[in-house]
């Protein structure tokens, strides 16, 4: 009996050894990966389209943090549409720290037809690739495993299409309760062809909006607004700076009392900066002059039922996109040339900035002043009409303007995944 405990207790000793000996070895070999992952290459990345979750697991040998001024590797995006409705994503790899004044580009062209899944790891591949120059100088470039997947032998694209594309699009949404409902629907059918030397495009639009509201047993208000559009846009590029085209617009709109509006307008355009650079930074001034035929609904305030109209237009944009945020401002100027009073003045920013230490800023808004309603009815509008947005009331202005502030603080890591609860 003695015997038999005595080997007992000397085999659960020998398992309480092993135990201990395969714990320890396995905090060594955590606590040597933590302290290699410390080590890592230390990523922040500014990039509305990316799915970081799925980033965070596809790339584990950087590490992701909060704020931008502990990277050693800021990573920035842009992104432009491109012909076929698709888009051309720009990925800027900034250096910082010891990798300061190491920078790279690398882009990538995705289209409408390609699933979420295809985008995220064409995207996620794509800043694999980038890193690699940076993660090479760290310790954790030894654990590294670069592999090589050739495509099949690849075959002559044929576009029969000859680069035209063409989308139809069309919405419902309707919402309601006991005393209110609401109805609206918009289609559309558009054309477009976009080369580096010509850019062409067509559309056709309709859009309802119908309210019904029910004030009590005996009283109920109805409304509906119509509009069809037709828009043309026709640009030959003449330089990395130059360009020019036409625009072609005509619609009709029972809010806008237009029973039928149609303008044609060359333009030419003039970027301070390179064309090339425009998913960067742009600076552009767009100046066009031309002719409007209107045709009214009601009479309108100028005792008017049609008329034909010389116009000229003035846009300047600026936009810039850098590490520290972004900004856009946007101006707007056009009057009609046989009264110079008849007049609009438009002016929109949009600012974010990142300012320091998890602090940052945003600021959108917009102006303008209005002296060319030469569209608004005599009759004016009724109290109906006014409550329920039917009519386009005058107004010698319009704004919008909305901002605010965010602050983080703790740690700097972001590198777990986790998606409880996240229904």
């Amino acid at each position: 009996m003695i015997y038999k405990i005595y080997i007992n207790r000397c085999f659960i000793t020998f398992l309480l050894g092993i135990t201990l000996i395969v714990s320890f070895a396995y905090s060594q070999k955590i606590e040597e990966n933590e302290k290699l992952r410390e080590n890592s290459v230390k990523v922040f990345i500014k990039c509305s389209v990316c799915d970081m979750d799925f980033m965070r697991d596809e790339i584990q040998f950087v590490n992701y943090v909060r704020m931008q001024e502990d990277a050693d590797v800021y990573i920035l995006s842009t992104a432009q549409s491109t012909a076929s409705n698709g888009y051309e994503y720009t990925f800027y790899f900034i250096g910082q720290n010891h990798f300061n004044g190491i920078n790279d580009t690398l882009k990538l062209s995705t289209n409408v037809s390609e699933s979420s899944d295809n985008k995220r790891v064409k995207i996620t591949n794509l800043i694999k690739l980038g890193l690699i120059r940076y993660v090479e100088k760290s310790k954790i470039s030894d654990y590294l495993n670069i592999s090589l997947d050739l495509p099949k032998e690849k075959q002559e694209i044929k576009d029969v299409w000859k680069q035209w594309y063409f989308q139809i699009s069309s919405d419902v949404y309707a919402n309601g309760e006991k005393m209110y409902k609401s109805t609206s629907l918009w289609s559309s059918i558009s054309a477009n062809k976009i080369t580096p030397d010509w850019k062409y495009e067509f559309s056709v639009s309709n859009s309802y909006s119908g309210y019904w509201y029910k004030i009590d047993d005996t009283t109920e208000i109805t409304s509906a607004t119509t509009r069809y559009s037709f828009y043309n846009l026709i640009v030959k590029s003449i330089s990395e700076h130059w360009s020019i085209g036409e625009n072609i617009d005509a619609y009709t709109s029972n809010y806008s009392n237009i029973k039928l509006s149609a303008s044609f307008l060359p333009a030419i355009e003039y970027n301070i900066y390179p064309f090339s650079e425009s998913n960067r930074r742009q600076f552009r001034f767009l100046y066009g002059v031309g002719v409007l035929q209107n045709y009214y609904i009601d009479t309108t305030l100028y005792m008017k039922t049609k008329e034909f109209l010389f116009l000229q237009s003035f846009k300047a944009g600026y936009k810039q996109i850098e590490t520290w945020g972004s900004l856009s401002i946007v101006s707007y100027y056009s009057n009609y040339l046989n009264n110079f009073k008849l007049n609009n003045l438009s002016l929109n920013l949009l600012f974010t900035l990142t300012v320091a230490n998890g602090l940052s800023i945003n600021l959108n808004g917009g102006a303008s002043l209005v002296h060319d309603q030469i569209n608004l009815p005599k009759t004016g509008a009724s109290d109906d009409e006014i409550l329920t947005r039917q009519r386009q009331l005058e107004s010698q202005y319009t704004y919008w303007v909305s901002g605010g502030l965010s602050f983080s603080f703790g740690s700097i890591y972001n590198n777990i995944v986790n998606p409880r609860f996240d229904l």
